[in-house]
């Protein structure tokens, strides 16, 4: 089990940290507490946010990307 082996791993010094699911990840008390997941606003949305901060502020997403076709040029 995931336990066993980060006992394992510890009592050696070997750094390591548990493999998650996405549903996991997006479920962990760290990554509600650090603002990870950001809206996207009216798509109702959330997507990962940058992982870093700025005077403890995490930079907000500014733009989504574009639709299909959405930049390209008709000719």
């Amino acid at each position: 089990t995931s336990q066993h082996w980060q006992k394992v791993l510890n009592a050696e010094g070997i750094p390591n940290a548990p493999a998650q699911s996405i549903d996991e990840v997006l479920d962990h008390p760290q990554t509600k507490a650090v603002g990870m997941l950001q809206d996207t606003g009216d798509t109702g949305m959330k997507l990962m946010g940058l992982p870093l901060s700025f005077d403890g502020a995490r930079p907000p997403l500014r733009n989504l990307a574009p639709n299909v076709n959405e930049n390209s040029q008709d000719d």
